[in-house]
C-alpha cells in the first residue's frame, strides 16, 4: 500500500456519504481543508459535506468541536476562503455521526 492509499479511500468515502457528486470539487475540497490542517487536526477531523457555500467538518471529539468551532473557526474559515475564493463562506463543525 502506498502513501497515497489511504487519502484515496477518504476521498471515495467523502464523495459518497456526502453526496459530493463533482469528483474535482471534492478533491478541492479535501485539499483545502488539508492545506489548513495541521497534523493533530487531520487526526481529529475529516470533510464530511458542502452546500450553500458551508464546508460541513466532522470532528471526533467536543474538546476539539470546542477549539475548532470556538477558538480556531475564524481564522480557518479565512484561510479556507483564499483557498477557494469565490466557493467557502463557512465552515460548519459537528461531532462525528458514526455509520
Amino acid at each position: 500500500m502506498n502513501e497515497l492509499e489511504p487519502f484515496k479511500i477518504l476521498v471515495k468515502e467523502v464523495i459518497k456519504k456526502a453526496g459530493i457528486s463533482q469528483n474535482r470539487k471534492a478533491l478541492r475540497l479535501l485539499s483545502a481543508w488539508a492545506s489548513v490542517c495541521d497534523e493533530n487536526m487531520k487526526a481529529h477531523t475529516r470533510v464530511s459535506g458542502f452546500r450553500g457555500g458551508v464546508m460541513e467538518v466532522e470532528v471526533d471529539t467536543h474538546v476539539i468541536l470546542q477549539e475548532l468551532g470556538g477558538f480556531r473557526k475564524a481564522g480557518l474559515a479565512e484561510q479556507l476562503r483564499k483557498a477557494m475564493p469565490g466557493e467557502i463562506q463557512d465552515i460548519r463543525f459537528v461531532i462525528y455521526r458514526g455509520q
